[in-house]
């Protein structure tokens, strides 16, 4: 009864919050969905007691799921108002070091649009094996800016009505060292798109929707004190992806991700979070598979910046303020290229922000995180679950 009490109580405080939230980005808000970022760590470190400690009760802890949930209200022209829910769930392991969540958003607007996504990240067998995932149903409307780096601010607008699944299974090999198998499928078909412009004449791959279905592998090296909130260790993590005709893909490329963080404590909890990334492509991914600059550094909306190379670098410091809040500061800088090549420090984008943390979950670690970030001649801002990284 007191850990279902302790959960209502979890959940209301936000609906309070959120309402006083009336406008959001609808593009940025779009993207955040594609991109399925209800993502990785969270906030204050709550010391157990020694009550706590006891065998009965860690049992208590393991068998009672931590629940976090969040309105989400929003009025854009596209969509008109917007409402819906997310909700994250979090299984607590029989150690600190790994623990299971599922997370799940979904709305509906005035202009019968929908979007439901989520991401489970679940541990098996003592953290033996690690399946985690990303899947997609919506119909929502989004930006097309170009492809490339210096792209203006002028945009098309578009909707996309979006199937996506991408599971992946790993298994502890040594170590801290997981190795896996993943498969990726989009359906993406595109409609209402603006006569005479780059998606409606054709010229644009992926403008006229299809299907990209792709598998590879991914290798994971975790020595990370806490995956929810991580405050020392790292997390190096590659994936290769092959995506062709004989896996039912309308588009034949290859795409490769390397993802470096790494974790620092500096006093009193005080963090310092770093993030390299490099996604490279190779052969004709369409643009909706391109790698996105804002996706990986905030200040930039997620379509801004698109093209088939990138690499990005982020620093965040992270800070409890008092009771649940607490406060992070960003920067960063990124870049994407057609060519590895055309890749330099001159062409770099720059980003700066901060942030606050609400501990929506406070016993497993979980925030609900806003995010103001800006960039050159753009700017982002984020209403979500857990830490970017």
């Amino acid at each position: 009864m007191k850990t279902a009490v302790k959960n209502i109580g979890n959940i209301f405080p936000y609906f309070v919050f959120c309402l006083l939230i009336f406008r959001v980005n609808s593009n940025g808000y779009a993207q955040q969905v594609i991109g399925l970022s209800l993502d990785y760590e969270s906030s204050p470190i709550i010391e157990p007691t020694e009550q706590d400690t006891s065998a009965h009760d860690m049992e208590n802890q393991e068998s009672s799921p931590g629940i976090g949930a969040f309105p989400v209200i929003f009025y854009s022209d596209q969509t008109r108002w917007a409402g819906g829910a997310g909700v994250q769930l979090v299984f607590r392991g029989q150690s600190e070091q790994q623990s299971s969540t599922i997370g799940i958003l979904a709305f509906y607007t005035q202009n019968k649009q929908y979007v439901i996504q989520g991401r489970p990240e679940i541990y098996l067998k003592e953290g033996a094996y690690k399946f985690s995932g990303e899947f997609a149903y919506l119909y929502f409307p989004d930006k097309f800016y170009g492809i490339g780096n210096n792209t203006s601010k002028d945009y098309e607008d578009y909707t996309s009505r979006l199937f996506a699944i991408k599971p992946s299974i790993q298994k502890k090999i040594y170590s801290n060292l997981y190795v896996g198998l993943q498969y990726g499928h989009y359906d993406a078909k595109l409609t209402d798109t603006e006569e005479g412009k780059l998606l409606d004449s054709g010229v644009i791959l992926g403008g006229e929707g299809g299907v990209v279905s792709g598998a590879g592998i991914n290798a994971t090296w975790d020595s990370r004190d806490n995956n929810l909130y991580p405050t020392s260790g790292s997390y190096h993590q590659l994936t290769a992806v092959s995506s062709g005709p004989s896996l039912g893909s309308n588009f034949t490329f290859n795409s490769y991700l390397l993802d470096f963080r790494h974790y620092r404590p500096v006093f009193d909890e005080h963090i310092i979070a770093f993030r390299g990334v490099i996604g490279l492509s190779t052969g004709n991914p369409p643009f909706q598979m391109m790698n996105q600059l804002g996706g990986y550094l905030r200040g930039y909306k997620i379509t801004r910046f698109v093209d088939k190379n990138l690499v990005a670098v982020q620093a965040e410091y992270r800070l409890p303020l008092f009771r649940r809040l607490g406060l992070v500061g960003f920067a960063g800088f990124g870049q994407v290229a057609e060519n590895v090549g055309k890749i330099s420090l001159k062409e770099l984008k720059p980003s700066a922000g901060f942030g606050i943390r609400f501990a929506l979950i406070p016993e497993q670690k979980v925030n609900l995180r806003i995010d103001l970030g800006m960039g050159k001649d753009d700017s982002s801002f984020d209403i979500n679950i857990m830490e970017v990284f």
